[in-house]
């Protein structure tokens, strides 16, 4: 029964158009940036050969950090599209066991968010051969970081960041929760790299999952010539790492195997629960139905209209992928904005952030505009509904104004989380003059 399930959730992810435009985008990301000499990933500098086993092997880390969204969207979408789609209690009367269904998902996930990485990585190989680079900068070719990024960066990164998702998708029916359990993560590791010096990075290497400051403690006494040329040995702290969070990924898929069953909701409530209170049968009535149409029915109009497409976009999977990805980006140029310049520290003022803000969140804005004018457009007749909206008594105008408005508001939305972010930075650098 584990084969079939995982045989149907490969079929069903070797057709979704979202496996496949996340696997082009981040291809093109990581061809681009190594076919432009313009364009460093990680800060590698400038003194290096352009396709460096370093570039190469920090390019697969970065990347593979932002990657963690696109992954949830994939290994956690596989639990939760049955609960979504109202089609779970198929399986549950099918005669599946719970464990061939969870771990039959789950290795296909896990299978197509290796290959989703796999395409980054490609990605990075052909822009290796870009002709137009400086010849004089590239160096001879060599298989090293390409292996030794699939079997330490590729494989136990997503094993083990599809192990979190998984449990807490499972637990909770909840893309949502898988979601927040990612951009924890991606907080979690900018926290820890921010309080990274050189007294701390031997014991704060231990406690990101991704390995990116293992990698670093592991190269930072590097010369040219050996950034060129070497792969670093899986031994020290960067083994430990490893071994330490791929134990915590199988201790998460143990105890979710145990506490995961076939219920319709998660087994613990968010809310206490009520004392049933008498039905008492209602008084029944004939009403003879009196349509109104004036601005008061078409203002109600718009507001219905206004909020379901305001919870149509807020439900949707590539909302979070893409505000994720934006407040990374943005987080990493505040850090950006206040490093040391010339040996002092910046103050995290509110023009400096705001500064960060415009040149790395805005990508975030054009791309939310792009999704969801196009999304929100065809909502009714992605959801066969288009006919039956048709016949109902609706001003024309009341859907495109509604439609706008909602994506005036989610751009709002999207500006006051940057701006919380903002505001929690100078927070954390005891900088309160907002």
């Amino acid at each position: 029964m584990f084969w079939e399930i995982f045989k149907f959730e490969c079929r069903y992810q070797a057709r979704s158009p979202l496996f496949l435009i996340l696997t082009v985008v981040f291809f093109l990301l990581s061809f681009l940036a190594m076919a432009s000499e313009s364009v460093s990933i990680g800060g590698v500098g400038t003194n290096l050969n352009l396709n460096a086993n370093f570039t190469i092997i920090l390019t697969q880390y970065v990347l593979g950090l932002f990657g963690v969204l696109p992954a949830v969207a994939i290994v956690a979408s596989a639990i939760t599209r049955d609960y979504e789609a109202k089609t779970a209690e198929l399986y549950f009367s099918s005669g599946v066991s719970e464990h061939a269904f969870l771990f039959g998902r789950f290795t296909a996930g896990v299978l197509f968010s290796i290959l989703f990485a796999l395409g980054i990585l490609l990605g990075t190989l052909l822009g290796t051969f870009s002709p137009w680079h400086d010849q004089e900068r590239i160096g001879a070719f060599s298989i090293d970081p390409y292996w030794y990024s699939i079997s330490t960066v590729i494989v136990p990164t997503y094993f083990i960041v599809c192990s979190i998702f998984v449990a807490v998708a499972a637990l909770t029916r909840s893309m949502l929760f898988a979601f927040a359990a990612a951009l924890g993560l991606i907080v979690a590791y900018v926290v820890v790299a921010a309080n990274t010096d050189q007294e701390t990075i031997g014991f704060t290497a231990l406690l990101e999952p991704f390995g990116i400051i293992s990698f670093g403690e592991m190269t930072r006494y590097w010369t040219v010539a050996e950034r060129n040329y070497a792969v670093p040995d899986v031994t020290g702290p960067l083994l430990i790492n490893r071994l330490i969070w791929i134990g915590v990924a199988f201790v998460t898929l143990l105890f979710t195997a145990w506490r995961y069953r076939f219920k319709l909701s998660p087994g613990f409530r968010f809310r206490r629960k009520k004392s049933p209170k008498t039905v008492q049968e209602p008084e029944v009535r004939v009403v003879e139905a009196n349509p109104v149409f004036g601005l008061r029915s078409t203002l109600t109009q718009f507001a219905s209209q206004f909020k379901m497409d305001i919870r149509g976009v807020l439900k949707s999977i590539p909302f979070y992928i893409i505000l994720g990805l934006g407040l990374f980006n943005a987080i990493a140029g505040f850090f950006g904005v206040t490093g040391a310049f010339y040996g002092t520290d910046l103050l995290p003022v509110t023009g400096a952030l705001l500064t960060a803000i415009n040149s790395t969140y805005t990508l975030t804005l054009i791309l939310v505009v792009i999704w969801y004018s196009g999304d929100l457009i065809h909502s009714e007749r992605q959801a066969d509904v288009a006919d039956i909206l048709d016949a109902t008594p609706y001003v024309g105008g009341v859907l495109v104004l509604s439609k706008i408005a909602a994506l005036w508001f989610i751009i709002t939305v999207l500006f006051l989380i940057a701006m919380i972010a903002s505001m929690l930075m100078q927070v954390f650098n005891g900088y309160q003059n907002f």
